[in-house]
């Protein structure tokens, strides 16, 4: 009995286009009759869906009576009886939801056919769409939303221009989906956009449903910056040189980026810097390379914020961090330090397990080569080609341009 049911629902399914099993249930009427005029005499029905007793030893008690029960399309209807005294005047009906006669018979026949309901009618138009008729101000990433339609299984989305609407129609840009949002491709700034949704179920689609319109908020400038890699220390005197990028769209006026002392910005790694510096904004819109070039004039921190900005815009300031750094005028053993190129730093010690040989000079330096350093001035004058007298162990790294002084 299971498998007739699901070849029924099958069969209505493939003829119908409707899904049996989600069908709402709709009333029946068994019409029930006795020959005699005088009742069933004991004898009762019980009808049942599906399975499951939905009327229960029901009879007539004159000449005719009826009951209703509930079965949605593809329901299967089958009857259990009771006997009585008189069986042979028994006789019955059942009508569908449409009024139809869907099966008839006798006493103790035990098939009452399938259920059957009317399609449900066409759902109305959606309600409550946003953006509302006429708004604006509208974002150009909107979420278009509406309230459920009672009876609707799916929508329809159409969306697109006046151009488009007075022309073929509007696109249909979803078909059959079953939320109640839709959201369209960015959409142009200060512009008018029409839509309409169109609720459907297996009946059909709602009629008289009308476009509505908005329009889009005017560009908001914006304006946004990369990141600056940090300049370290750099020497006093000397230069370091970096970028960030700059962009920005929707501007109505010129980027400034304003001093921040030590930082001079340009356009071009060779071009000239300046303490400030304009961008001009072509057509709404800026793409820049930023060329920062640090400077340091004393040993201190030189770490702040790069002003960056465009009325109307946010500010899309950018840090910059950088030290300067002074050589030392001497530099003793046990501790590193930095020599900046071009400056002169006295080497400050005594050396010991240094063993050479030069030879004899009057000059006051002469050259000794031997242990951890490949070369070292000695200044005075030397008296033998083999001197053991200036033990010494020392490594030494030396920036090109530095020069070293004073080591004995």
């Amino acid at each position: 009995m299971k498998n007739l049911y699901l070849f029924l629902s099958t069969i209505i399914l493939a003829l119908t286009g409707q899904d049996a099993f989600s069908q709402s249930p709709c009333s029946h009427t068994f019409n029930g009759q006795d020959s005699w005029g005088d009742g069933w005499n004991g004898a009762s029905v019980t009808i049942r869906v599906n399975g499951s007793a939905v009327v229960s030893g029901w009879a007539v008690s004159g000449a005719s009576g009826s009951t209703s029960f509930n079965a949605s399309t593809g329901d299967l209807i089958t009857l259990s009886w009771a006997s009585g005294s008189y069986n042979g005047e028994i006789s019955w009906d059942i009508d569908d939801g449409t009024g139809a006669s869907i099966a008839s018979g006798a006493w103790n026949a035990s098939s009452g056919g399938s259920g059957n309901c009317p399609p449900p009618p066409a759902p109305s138009c959606a309600s409550n769409l946003s953006p509302a008729a006429n708004s604006s101000d509208i974002s150009i990433l909107p979420t278009l939303s509406w309230d459920a339609t009672s009876g609707a299984t799916s929508y329809d989305v159409y969306f697109g221009t006046l151009a488009q609407l007075l022309g073929a129609g509007l696109p249909l840009v979803s078909n059959d989906q079953a939320g109640t949002t839709y959201s369209p491709s960015q959409l142009s700034s200060s512009s008018e956009y029409y839509w309409n949704v169109v609720p459907g179920n297996s009946t059909g689609d709602a009629t008289g449903c009308s476009a509505i319109r908005f329009n889009t908020a005017a560009p908001s400038p914006v304006i946004s910056t990369g990141s600056l890699t940090a300049f370290g220390a750099v020497c006093i005197g000397a230069s370091s040189t970096k970028t960030f990028t700059l962009t920005g769209l929707d501007l109505t006026a010129d980027v400034i980026i304003s001093s921040l002392s030590g930082y001079t910005f340009s356009t071009s790694s060779g071009g000239t810097y300046t303490p400030d510096l304009m961008i001009p904004q072509i057509a709404g819109s800026v793409s820049e390379t930023i060329y920062v070039k640090f400077s340091p004039t004393a040993a201190s921190d030189y770490s702040g914020i790069i002003p960056v900005a465009s009325p109307g815009a946010p500010d899309a300031n950018v840090t910059a961090s950088g030290s300067g750094l002074e050589s030392p005028t001497s530099a003793g053993a046990g501790a590193d330090v930095t020599i900046c190129s071009g400056q002169t730093v006295s080497l400050v010690g005594s050396a010991t397990g240094f063993s050479g040989s030069g030879s004899t000079s009057s000059s006051s330096s002469s050259v000794y080569s031997g242990g951890n350093a490949s070369s070292f001035y000695l200044s005075g004058a030397t008296t033998a080609n083999d001197n053991t007298t200036c033990p010494m162990d020392l490594t030494v790294s030396i920036p090109s341009g530095a020069t070293i002084t004073g080591v004995d």
